[in-house]
């Protein structure tokens, strides 16, 4: 089964900030929230072009969605896939979509890992891996911070952690640069 996390406190603070947004006529006091990565300013041009193939997707197929990728999104692409690229029929359920980094790691740790093995990370590294590569995956992160000259992704830091996850019984199979 999935791992437990406790909410953190940024996830609160999250929400509550989407309560107080920036807008310029109406809440010139409001928040500009820079934890969201979400590319807005693509996004009409990519929705003109998805619409000029004919690919059947909407407004929220580039907005967050869950990690294997919104259903009608997948099924647009597929189309398209399948009319221009393939030359035959593609199911939409053999398509993995991505709408962020996040879900982008996280179906690159679930297709390279298995459960309890190893995925390096260099210090500091982004809260969610937490949540994107332990809790989703099972696996476990192991947190290189640094060799001789300070550098986490130097090759005697790497090979230090490696090393000694593998001593404690862990097998390192994706290092996350």
């Amino acid at each position: 089964g999935l791992l437990t996390l406790p909410k953190p406190e940024f996830t609160t603070l999250y929400y509550a900030s989407l309560n107080n947004l920036y807008d310029p006529a109406t809440n010139a006091n409001g928040l500009v929230n820079f934890a969201v990565a979400e590319n807005q300013l693509a996004q009409p041009m990519l929705e003109e072009r998805l619409r000029a193939v004919g690919s059947g997707a909407a407004p929220t197929s580039l907005a967050y969605n869950p990690y294997s990728g919104n259903d009608r999104f997948r099924k647009a692409i597929a189309r398209v896939i399948s009319k221009h690229i393939a030359g035959r029929i593609v199911n939409h359920n053999h398509l993995l979509l991505s709408s962020g980094a996040g879900s982008s790691l996280w179906l690159l740790a679930a297709a390279l890992a298995d459960n309890a093995d190893g995925i390096v990370v260099p210090a500091p590294y982004y809260y969610a891996y937490d949540r994107d590569f332990v809790a989703l995956t099972g696996c476990r992160l192991i947190v290189s911070h640094g060799g001789e000259r300070g550098d986490p992704l130097e090759p005697s830091a790497l090979t230090a952690v490696v090393d000694k996850a593998a001593k404690e019984g862990t097998r390192c199979r994706v290092l996350v640069v």
